[in-house]
């Protein structure tokens, strides 16, 4: 999400982060005890943007991060992989099917 700074003060005074937010290219991470176990955020990492509001106020990006998302991500990533094997084993089956058809024809044409 996009906060301007004075937004993200306040996010961040809630918090309790008393760190000064990063300059442009550096990220402030900020990780939540695992006492929060109400709040489904375990991370959150803080970096400033090139975008402007339309008054012209720079943005800051919040990006939030929980267990339960990284470990859907890697069942994604990882259906995608089983998926993309999957694909390949299919495509070498078929094509070795084709030389197999093709060997028999042509065996079969000189006999």
């Amino acid at each position: 999400m996009l906060y301007t700074k004075s937004e993200l003060l306040l996010i961040l005074g809630r918090w309790e982060v008393t760190e000064p937010l990063p300059p442009k290219g550096k990220k402030l991470f900020v990780a939540f005890p695992n006492s929060m176990k109400d709040f489904e955020v375990d991370l959150a990492v803080v970096e400033k943007t090139n975008l402007k509001t339309n008054s012209g106020q720079g943005l800051w990006r919040v990006t939030n991060s929980s267990r339960a998302g990284r470990e859907f991500d890697l069942v994604v990533q990882e259906s995608h992989v089983v998926a993309y094997l999957a694909h390949l084993i299919e495509q070498f089956r078929c094509e070795n099917q084709a030389r197999y058809d093709a060997f028999i024809t042509s065996h079969k044409a000189a006999a």
